[in-house]
């Protein structure tokens, strides 16, 4: 339906849009559960072509996360998020989502591609955003059918559409005819870059062989699963289940990883409940500190540093199999965990050893969730207090068993300072910076080691922007409008409970920093006996651009840097326009 014509409906039936949604969505969702192994808790889910947002709103609770998308706002939408918190919409043309390159788990394009100009273009974006491995459901009509699903004449689609529209307007003006479907060949020669599953025919048997089927669904009970599927070009409508390929098989496909992954998810998503009962009752407890910055900028050797300073709680390898269940996992690491063997080397932020300290960033995506428009970026407006109170109390309950303060590093969190210190109202944040030039170069340097589709490490608002362009391009983009949002929240906190700490000052002196942390902390901490603290680091030099790129990075930079203000604004806007939709 054409923009105008959609609105003039809604203005008319305050109901447009929202006919069946929830069946609809009940359709959706068993057909993922009849034919995948996903477990959709964990995944995120963009519904392009969403509409008023009714099936959005109705997937949304077995999702992590899902983002309708439609080239039309609607007037639901607030109503819709506020009813769900892990619920977002977008306003985007279906040519140009702005979601990041392969950073979506599920997509669902339910009875859209017969309505854009272009359903090649639409198949590319839903390539293009998807994960490797990521699934999409899509379903939509077929030409063949003799009775056109929008109008609901027999054979007015196989005319030509000018004199289809004049029969229309002559004999039904209410009538709108702008579907334009095509047949089973031409759709899979569309979708030829995914894996295609046919899921019509189990859909058939799995309600023919329903103990509430009528008499009519007998004959397909007894229907040979080949026949259905050899007649599949005659449905009336057409239900896909496209895989995109990577390098990583399919979540679903019964690989012994993705079983392994999905039975972890799946225990600790069943054991959180138990974890309540495993916090402490005494929530009284120092304030935890926050080593965050830009990735590769010498977070892990300030980490390791108060790790190795003062006698402090932090996490270990041992959380990324249990997030789930933190406060149990305590009860038994931190009597462990207390003084581990000093590396002062890390491989892209992982020290060596099982309880050296870590990073576990899965942890903290249960508070400070990524949005596909956003990113990692968590305005102050997005905080959910239900889940600030959960933060705060399991925080404080896991300082409480270790008797210890605990000390976290994460990268992820540089992008939500001001929304981090008021969730967690006493704690203190040390913000890492280093030269923009060597972060930029080593990250691109740590992209090149990846397959070209792969994304690496933080990502800031509107990254969709660069999806296409080429690895510097993003790295770039990465960088430098990370730091911009770093650099404007820093002047929006408190700066009693934050210090800021260059690479360069760390490693010419690593006591005068420990020093300063001590401070930070109001001299709370206690001192680990029988550490040797080194006088100082030889700085870390990044490899560097090669040659042939500097030029074009600094072109790239100057212009990122010369429209800062713009961008900061246009993140604004989002936010105040989806004040509600960006709520998580």
């Amino acid at each position: 339906m054409t923009s105008d014509s959609k609105v003039d409906a809604a203005a008319t039936d305050p109901h447009w849009g929202s006919s069946d949604r929830d069946q609809k969505a009940r359709n959706i969702l068993q057909c993922l559960d009849l034919l995948t192994d996903l477990d959709l808790g964990d995944l995120s889910c963009v519904d392009i072509g969403c509409g008023s947002g009714g099936i959005s709103l109705h997937l949304a609770p077995a999702f992590k996360s899902v983002c309708g998308v439609d080239p039309e706002p609607w007037e639901r939408w607030q109503e819709y998020s506020a009813q769900c918190p892990g619920l977002s919409f977008h306003k985007a043309s279906i040519d140009s989502l702005g979601i990041a390159d392969n950073s979506v788990d599920v997509v669902i394009c339910n009875q859209v591609y017969e309505h854009v100009p272009s359903p090649e273009t639409l198949i590319a974006q839903i390539f293009r955003i998807l994960k490797p491995g990521g699934i999409c459901y899509f379903a939509g009509p077929n030409l063949l059918y003799p009775i056109e699903p929008h109008v609901h004449w027999p054979f007015i689609h196989w005319i030509p559409r000018r004199p289809a529209l004049a029969i229309i307007r002559s004999l039904a003006p209410h009538k709108i005819l702008d579907a334009y479907s095509t047949t089973y060949w031409q759709l899979k020669r569309w979708l030829a870059d995914f894996t295609i599953v046919d899921a019509v025919p189990q859909l058939i048997k799995h309600r023919a062989e329903s103990p509430q089927a009528g008499n009519i669904w007998r004959i397909f009970r007894i229907t040979p699963l080949p026949l259905l599927r050899a007649l599949g070009f005659l449905s009336p409508g057409f239900v896909f289940l496209l895989t995109k390929p990577g390098n990583s098989p399919p979540a679903w496909a019964g690989s012994s990883s993705a079983l392994a992954s999905r039975s972890l998810n799946v225990a600790n998503r069943a054991a959180s409940y138990v974890d309540t009962f495993a916090r402490a009752k005494d929530l009284d407890v120092p304030a935890p500190i926050f080593v965050v910055g830009l990735p590769r900028s010498g977070t892990t050797l300030a980490y390791e540093l108060i790790v190795q300073a003062f006698d402090v709680a932090y996490l270990t390898r041992a959380y990324s199999f249990t997030y789930g269940i933190p406060n149990l996992t305590t009860r038994v690491i931190a009597r462990f965990a207390r003084h581990p063997k000093a590396h002062y080397v890390s491989n892209y932020g992982r020290i060596p050893g099982f309880l050296a300290p870590a990073e576990n960033a899965v942890l903290w995506m249960k508070w400070f969730t990524e949005h596909p428009m956003l990113g990692h970026y968590f305005p102050d407006e997005s905080v959910n207090p239900a889940a600030a109170a959960d933060a705060t109390k399991t925080i404080a309950s896991m300082s409480a068993i270790a008797k210890r303060t605990f000390v976290f590093k994460n990268i992820y969190l540089t992008l939500a300072l001001p929304a981090l210190l008021r969730t967690l109202t006493k704690s203190k944040v040390i913000v890492v910076t280093r030269d923009i030039d060597d972060v930029t170069a080593s990250v691109f340097n740590r992209r090149r080691t990846l397959p070209a589709s792969s994304w690496w490490s933080i990502r800031p608002p509107f990254v969709g922007q660069v999806s296409g362009d080429g690895i510097l391009e993003q790295t770039t983009f990465q960088c430098t409008r990370s730091r911009q949002i770093l650099e404007r929240s820093l002047t929006l906190v408190d700066p009693d409970r934050c210090m800021v700490v260059d690479y360069s000052d760390i490693c010419r002196s690593p006591l005068e920093f420990i020093e300063n942390v001590a401070r930070l902390a109001g001299n709370e901490l206690g001192r680990r006996a029988g550490t040797d603290i080194p006088q100082h680091f030889d700085v870390s030099q990044s490899k560097g651009l090669p040659k042939e790129m500097t030029g074009q990075f600094s072109r790239l930079s100057d212009a990122l840097n010369s429209d800062g203000h713009q961008y900061l604004r246009q993140v604004d806007e989002y936010v105040t326009q989806h004040t509600r939709v960006v709520t998580r």
